[in-house]
Parts: structure tokens; sequence; C-alpha cells
């Protein structure tokens, strides 16, 4: 859900106060953005669900993030890597922070977990 002026936090604040954190989920996602779901659904939800499929442990499981809607995702996966721009809130959740989006954060990341080469940084 999108507003025009009110901040993600503010509008969070309003939904809350005319009832619906009650039986729905809201969440951060970017500023003037809030994720909402049906209580107790939330990127975990999906993650939960594929691993099952998958045969796979939580632990074994990355998540990658940038804002607080992707913290329950960061609970439930063994590591967590932040994006270097990411909210504060996210960054002090993870395992590590990895560079920036623009700045090949995802492909960095995935360097440092040992699972590809590191990339060859662009040129300024």
């Amino acid at each position: 859900m999108r507003h025009p002026t009110l901040s993600s936090d503010d509008l969070i604040a309003q939904l809350t106060a005319a009832g619906f954190a009650g039986w729905l989920n809201l969440t951060y996602s970017a500023e003037r953005l809030v994720d909402v779901n049906p209580l107790g659904v939330d990127k975990a939800t999906g993650i939960r669900r594929g691993l099952a499929v998958l045969g796979r442990t939580p632990q074994e499981a990355v998540a990658f993030g940038d804002m607080p809607n992707d913290l329950p995702m960061f609970a439930c996966c063994g590591r967590s890597v932040a994006m270097g721009n990411g909210h504060p809130s996210v960054r002090a959740a993870a395992t590590f922070t990895t560079r920036t989006a623009a700045d090949d954060g995802f492909a960095h990341g995935l360097a440092l977990l040992g699972l590809i080469p590191e990339p060859r940084r662009r040129p300024a």
C-alpha cells in the first residue's frame, strides 16, 4: 500500500489505529510503501514453503534484503546478507552487509559466501 504523503511509519500507525493490525500483517517495505498481507504471512512464509519442497533446512538458506519487510526472512534463514544501502534495522539484523545494489552488492554477497568468484568492481 502506498500513500502520497504519509511515511511508511505513519501509514502503519494509522492502519493500526483503525484496527487493521489485528487481522493484517503490516510491514515497512520502502519509504511511503507498506506490505499488507494476511496475518501470519510474510516473506518467511514463502521461504519455509520453498525449503520444504526442496527438502532443505532453514540453516541451509541465505536471505538477501534491504528493507524491514525482509526481517522475517532473515530470522528464518541460516545466514542473512544486508545490502549496503539497506535500512539500518536490516543491516543490524544481518549476518553481514555487502556492497550497495548499484555496486554489485548481490554478486559481492555471493562471493563472500564462497558461492562465486569475487566480481570485478565497475570503473567509477
